[in-house]
């Protein structure tokens, strides 16, 4: 049977505790810069003929209206 002192306890519950609540910041804090990368990777358009205002995941620098069809060039902020 192991035997702890109460300091020892404490101690190992609190580096238990600690290590737990890092590895879930590192996990979040990763989950939310790979979001923040595949929102940031969308291309706003604004179609000049209709109005729409549309996105797309592709990266290019032209695309076609879903509503109307016509070429629109990507807004660049």
């Amino acid at each position: 049977m192991i035997t702890l002192d109460l300091e020892t306890f404490l101690l190992l519950c609190i580096s238990v505790g600690l290590a737990v609540i890092m590895g879930l910041w590192y996990f979040y804090d990763r989950r939310e810069k790979h979001l923040y990368e595949a929102e940031r990777s969308q291309g706003v358009f604004h179609c000049v003929k209709c109005g729409k205002l549309y996105t797309n995941k592709k990266l290019k620098g032209t695309d076609n209206c879903p509503a109307c069809g016509f070429l629109n060039s990507r807004l660049k902020f």
